[in-house]
């Protein structure tokens, strides 16, 4: 049975709180972030007292506001997700390692898991075939996150703190495709997709690491948004 989105319309009962949840599960189930035209035209309710409900969701944390005036969910929400993803972020190795293998025979390259740790980004399950094991021991380096794609991904769905312009620029390109891009190093280059795992922002990612010329971009995304929504689908179904 598909989900049927919640009405924001007071008079159905629940009064101003069926506003609020109405909003947020709008900016739960959206690929990047909404300003507030998107918000009312979605909701389909006036700018004006839409703005006002946007100004105390953003007091209690329970949306962010950045630079261009676009909202997304807040850091309270996504701590009051994070021990359920936690938990399924504990069985991704086992769970990915088919997927993993998948995505190596597809593109002949490393495919990786990756978290964040504090300002650095950690490769776990990392599969590749005979022809670059040296690739997969330098995917194995923890890295600075900023340098990396997965660590400009889950950097770019959290609310912390940047002081590059050129940076934030980036990142906000990240969140509102839903991919990252970078070269960790010399010759190599990294495409990252976000897992979420029921939650409202990204615990982890899925990383397809290649030589530049070797691994197709575009194509790459694409093995990756369809790993991801197959991963996501599977943690549904299990909890």
């Amino acid at each position: 049975m598909g989900h049927t989105p919640l009405s924001p319309d007071s008079r159905a009962g629940g009064g101003p709180l069926r506003r609020v949840f109405a909003v947020l599960e709008v900016l739960a189930e959206a690929r990047g972030v909404l300003t507030l035209s998107q918000l009312a035209d979605r909701l389909d309710l006036p700018k004006s007292s839409l703005h006002r409900t946007m100004s105390i969701l953003t007091d209690l944390r329970l949306a962010e506001r950045d630079a261009d005036k676009a909202y997304r969910t807040g850091d309270y929400l996504r701590t009051l997700a994070r021990p359920r993803a936690e938990a399924a972020v504990d069985t991704l190795p086992t769970l990915l390692t088919p997927h993993l293998l998948e995505l190596v025979q597809q593109t002949r390259q490393v495919a990786s898991l990756a978290m964040l740790t504090g300002a650095t980004i950690t490769h776990t399950a990392v599969l590749h075939d005979h022809d670059h094991t040296s690739m997969a021991r330098a995917v194995r380096t923890p890295s600075p996150a900023h340098t990396t794609a997965p660590g400009k991904l889950l950097i770019a769905t959290s609310s912390r703190a940047l002081t590059s312009v050129s940076l934030r620029e980036e990142l906000e390109l990240v969140r509102r495709t839903g991919l990252a891009y970078a070269r960790p190093s010399s010759g190599l280059v990294e495409v990252a997709a976000p897992l979420c795992l029921g939650g409202p922002a990204p615990v982890a990612a899925i990383v397809l690491t290649g030589a530049v010329r070797q691994l197709d971009l575009k194509s790459a995304g694409a093995l990756l948004r369809r790993t991801v929504a197959l991963v996501e689908e599977k943690v549904a179904l299990a909890s």
